[in-house]
């Protein structure tokens, strides 16, 4: 009998350790930038579009101007799922900021497989992505509590992108004020083209506005498989503990 236990709990632990190995997250890609290195140009392979951008104080600064905005672009393929974070902060409290994945070329995000904007705080986020017909985009509904950003604080942008392309944006805005951060949805784009334009990682202003504007502790992720909630790995481990004991019993 005790030897029939022991086994049984010794198959209890291998099911078990395989079924959590089975539920951990794929491997991932990742990319981060924290922009902490002297003033001038931007460096670590990074090119720049539009009116620019450098390093100014351990931040990347970078430049407004009308129909073109500025900001910089390098060679970075992701696959999705993706999560990502980045810190933004404007001297022009009516600007925004735009990012962009696998883009064709570094006119702005527009050529990215997808890209979001916002062209200013209290204002709507919008993605772009490409269909068989074009480019096609939407905004979704301003959030109750969007507001402006300050040239002062760093708002924190992040969120994830999901396999089938909806995706997550939360603005937390670190300013003391209420609600102390907002969370848009966006479901996934109609008709988006799956297969990526190109290669290329977008990011910067989307203003007229001079600005400057301001990112810092660039963060992304990808290829990442969602972690299983606490009561998922729970139930797993009881529903091996039962089947165990299920066939002691037959056995005795």
């Amino acid at each position: 009998m005790r030897d029939t236990l022991n086994g049984c709990v010794h198959r209890l632990l291998v099911w078990t350790g395989l079924a959590l190995i089975l539920l951990m997250p794929a491997s991932a890609d990742s990319f981060s930038d924290n922009f902490n290195r002297p003033d001038g140009a931007v460096g670590n392979d990074w090119a720049v579009w539009g009116n620019g951008a450098d390093i100014r104080s351990g931040e990347l600064e970078t430049f407004g101007l009308f129909d073109r905005a500025g900001g910089v672009d390098r060679s970075l393929l992701v696959t999705f799922p993706v999560t990502f974070s980045f810190d933004f902060r404007t001297d022009s409290p009516s600007s925004g900021w735009q990012f962009g994945f696998n883009a064709a070329n570094a006119d702005q995000a527009s050529t990215s497989e997808l890209a979001f904007y916002q062209f200013g705080g209290s204002q709507n986020v919008c993605t772009e992505w490409q269909t068989s017909a074009g480019r096609d985009a939407e905004c979704r509904p301003v959030a109750p509590g969007q507001r402006d950003y300050g040239p002062n604080v760093l708002a924190n942008i992040s969120g994830l992108i999901n396999s089938d392309l909806s995706s997550e944006l939360t603005i937390t805005y670190n300013d003391g004020a209420s609600p102390a951060a907002v969370t848009i949805d966006i479901p996934t784009p109609s008709g988006i083209l799956t297969a990526p334009p190109g290669t290329v990682f977008v990011i910067g202003n989307s203003s007229a506005n001079f600005g400057p504007h301001f990112f810092d502790n660039l963060n992304l992720a990808w290829g990442v498989a969602p972690v299983p909630e606490p009561s998922t790995v729970s139930l797993l481990a009881l529903g091996l503990a039962a089947l165990v004991l299920g066939r002691m019993k037959q056995r005795v």
